[in-house]
């Protein structure tokens, strides 16, 4: 997780900065700290604080230089690129193949290691084999044997190959490295939360495996079909999530739900290619990712009105990256595209997700997203 200072400005103080900002921005000035004003009590104001959640498409799969490889987190990644701009702290807790469970609950990242420890541990005190197990057990975790995790991580001590011998306990730890819920990371010092969900939970892989890089027609419609079956689940379950950040927050917080960019630039991909072809995969994938985003609007324009307050906001990338999706065509030209091409790098995670040219694309709408909320909230 990259964490930084997490005090916490007025929102009066935001407001002035997001105006000093805009009027920079339209001058042609360098951006300055989006706070920096001073406070009700005449000391400065810190940067406002924002906590970048979701899944590949917030962590920065397809940007590159990633800085953390089980959540494929980078710098060039549009939730940094936008805190530079705006001057803000930023705290990236996305993690690659985020799903919504991930948002409330630890995920388990990998094995790491495995490592082994012998202890005395005498039978006049340990009575039994589980009397030394338990003991083993707190003695490597207290030793810290899987080494010190991040700190959005912890590490599950699994125990393996015992092999108790009277009073000496041997025994392997097999080393589980979790991330801690990512909502852990919001709290009432932070001002500004950026998220992309769902996608993953639609079975995201499975649809970029089937339809672009197998090309195969029925596993295609297969996947496809399947993600359109899940569009309501995913609905409620982002509503839930939401409400949680919102709560977090203890309603402090923007929350800027940004959707997914449209992945290709054609109205129609027809599977399998050629005069053959059956199934236009390319219309139903568009038709399905601008159903998702119609509900994204749908739930955010619903949170506001539970809750009296403009605090959600769908942040739409549809006409940034109008033209500038990949064209799925065998041997097409891909030099307008914004989203990595299958194949055409060893960042096979990074497939079918913006390149670092649309994830900096996109940190202008947060850019604007945030100096708007503030604004409002002013």
């Amino acid at each position: 997780m990259t964490t930084f200072d997490h005090s916490a400005p007025s929102r009066r103080s935001r407001w002035f900065a997001g105006v000093v900002l805009v009027a920079a921005l339209m001058a042609g000035a360098a951006p300055v700290q989006a706070t920096g004003t001073e406070g009700s009590s005449g000391a400065e104001s810190s940067p406002a604080q924002i906590v970048v959640l979701g899944d590949s498409y917030s962590s920065g799969n397809g940007a590159g230089a990633y800085s953390d490889r089980p959540c494929m987190r980078s710098d060039l990644a549009y939730g940094p690129v936008a805190a530079r701009q705006l001057g803000a702290e930023i705290t990236m807790a996305a993690c690659g193949g985020g799903v919504l469970a991930d948002l409330s609950q630890p995920r388990h990242l990998r094995w790491e290691t495995s490592r082994t420890r012998s202890y005395w541990l005498p039978r006049s005190s340990y009575p039994t084999v589980a009397d030394q197990s338990a003991e083993w057990q707190r003695r490597v975790e207290a030793e810290g044997l899987c080494r010190s995790a991040p700190e959005d991580r912890f590490y599950e001590y699994r125990r393996v190959a015992l092999a108790p011998a009277g009073s000496i306990y041997t025994a392997t730890a097999a080393c589980h490295l979790w991330a801690h819920s990512q909502i852990a990371s919001v709290s009432d010092q932070t001002d500004h939360v950026f998220l992309t969900i769902g996608g993953n939970d639609g079975g995201f892989v499975d649809i970029v495996v089937q339809c672009f890089v197998l090309r195969e027609a029925i596993g295609c419609e297969r996947s496809l079909s399947v993600a359109e079956g899940r569009l309501g689940t995913i609905q409620d379950g982002l509503a839930a999530a939401l409400r949680d950040i919102d709560r977090a927050s203890s309603g402090t917080a923007t929350i800027h739900l940004v959707a997914y960019p449209m992945l290709i630039n054609r109205d129609s991909y027809t599977l399998p290619e050629g005069p053959a072809g059956w199934y236009d995969a390319g219309a139903e994938l568009n038709r399905i990712q601008q159903d998702y985003t119609a509900l994204q609007r749908e739930t955010v324009e619903r949170l506001n009105a539970e809750t009296g307050s403009e605090r959600f906001r769908l942040v739409d990338p549809t006409v940034t990256f109008e033209g500038r999706g990949l064209d799925p065509r065998i041997g097409a030209s891909q030099h307008h595209s914004w989203i990595v091409p299958p194949f055409s790098s060893l960042d096979i995670p990074g497939f079918m997700h913006p390149t670092a040219t649309g994830h900096a694309q996109q940190a202008p709408l947060l850019v604007t997203s945030v100096l708007e909320s503030t604004t409002t909230a002013g």
